[in-house]
């Protein structure tokens, strides 16, 4: 059993041409597949050379060219969602406590099918750092805080929380990405 076969490319170009490599010509010798497969090339150019393209059948190039198999990629299935805001203590539909309103803190809730994400605002000095936690378990997901000139991602933490550092007060967009997902809250005002 050989690890690693002779790649498609060199099987073409061996069956090509009558140039041979002496450690290709040993592996051809000692390996069955790769014979096998150099016979089938071999096989598919004699019969094109004999035949003329627009008669030869397509079941018959399919079977003798049926050694070419390029790798597997793992299908990428992100989910996009996009978070929609479920609470503000900052707006007075949502004030519950008169007295936390328009303070230095404020508080956001955004939901996107299935997560719950809880965004607490600490204003200080003319700066904002945005922290919170997301809803349910979000392990080893980031966090990613955005603008035209600025960017910067977290880790989530082992119960999903996360603390960004202080950001300049502005207009910014939020990226979560947690293992197949990535969830969006865009346009939030960083404004104290």
């Amino acid at each position: 059993m050989f690890l690693q076969h002779i790649k498609f490319e060199e099987l073409v170009r061996r069956a090509e041409s009558d140039l041979s490599d002496k450690l290709v010509d040993k592996h051809i010798a000692e390996c069955g597949e790769c014979r096998a497969n150099l016979q089938k090339l071999q096989n598919f150019f004699a019969f094109a050379e004999t035949t003329a393209t627009e008669s030869v059948p397509q079941a018959a190039t399919a079977h003798l060219l049926n050694i070419y198999h390029p790798p597997r990629r793992k299908p990428s299935f992100t989910k996009r969602l996009r978070g929609v805001l479920a609470f503000d203590d900052w707006l007075p539909e949502f004030a519950v406590n008169e007295r936390l309103a328009y303070t230095d803190t404020r508080q956001m809730l955004f939901r996107a099918k299935g997560f719950e994400i809880d965004i607490r605002l600490n204003f200080v000095g003319g700066k904002c750092q945005p922290s919170g936690q997301i809803f349910p378990d979000c392990t080893g997901g980031e966090i990613e805080i955005v603008t035209n000139n600025f960017t910067e991602k977290v880790t989530l933490n082992e119960y999903c929380e996360f603390v960004l550092p202080f950001v300049s007060e502005g207009i910014y967009d939020f990226k979560i990405r947690v293992k197949n997902t990535e969830i969006e809250i865009n346009q939030i005002s960083l404004f104290s």
